[in-house]
């Protein structure tokens, strides 16, 4: 789940754990994609939200972005600007 090793070994129980754990961060900052979607049936703006979030899901305490929202919905940037703020 979002870079974690051998995920698929854990069973169904984890596996919803985490995609309630990963919804609510998602939701927490307005970055929402379908979780339950493999990622590369996403479209380019969901997989550059998956990256975030994945960022946001791994407890990092500084994220360095380099043109992070070129690729989002247009109402995705000033939820992006929200996030920051967070």
């Amino acid at each position: 789940m979002l870079g974690e090793k051998s995920s698929f070994l854990r069973g169904p129980k984890w596996m919803k754990n985490k995609q309630a754990e990963i919804k609510g961060i998602a939701e927490k900052f307005g970055l929402t994609f379908p979780v339950d979607v493999p990622v590369w049936q996403l479209s380019v703006g969901e997989q550059q939200r998956v990256e975030i979030v994945k960022t946001l899901y791994r407890g990092a305490g500084i994220i360095i972005l380099d043109e992070p929202t070129s690729v989002l919905t247009p109402e995705r940037p000033t939820n992006c600007s929200i996030l920051f703020g967070k």
